[in-house]
């Protein structure tokens, strides 16, 4: 007898922070990534037309101290770091941080094995031959 495939719930979400530069990351997977942030337009004071993003970084205009990253629980490994470097590079700008190819690095390697951890615990499976943008 096949085991059934048990349904996703609507989100998941978890939080990285990283308390040395007074940043959050929140990580919120849903089942539909428009529909999880539009539900947010006030949370986030704006509408934001995203057409038919299936990932998405977004700030809140006057809150420098978090990021919002929105996945598909199909995320692709490419779309996963690109939205991971919207994050780290908010993170540079609103510390007022020189760029630094090192510190860049490791903030980004911190940031996606966090989210990775998490995935593997919530048994969220990436998509390693899926393209950003396709």
């Amino acid at each position: 007898m096949k085991k059934k495939k048990k349904a996703c719930p609507e989100e998941l979400r978890t939080t990285v922070d990283l308390p040395l530069y007074q940043y959050k990351v929140h990580i919120i997977f849903s089942n539909d990534v428009v529909k999880s942030r539009s539900k947010r337009d006030k949370f986030f004071k704006r509408v934001y037309d995203m057409g038919a993003a299936s990932a998405l970084h977004c700030t809140i205009e006057g809150d420098e101290g978090n990021s919002y990253i929105f996945f598909p629980y199909d995320v692709g490994m490419s779309q996963l770091v690109h939205e991971a470097s919207h994050a780290i590079e908010t993170l540079i700008l609103v510390n007022g941080m020189r760029p630094c190819k090192e510190t860049r690095g490791y903030l980004y390697g911190y940031l996606c094995s966090k989210i990775t951890l998490f995935m593997h615990k919530t048994d969220i499976k990436y998509v390693l031959d899926r393209e950003y943008g396709s």
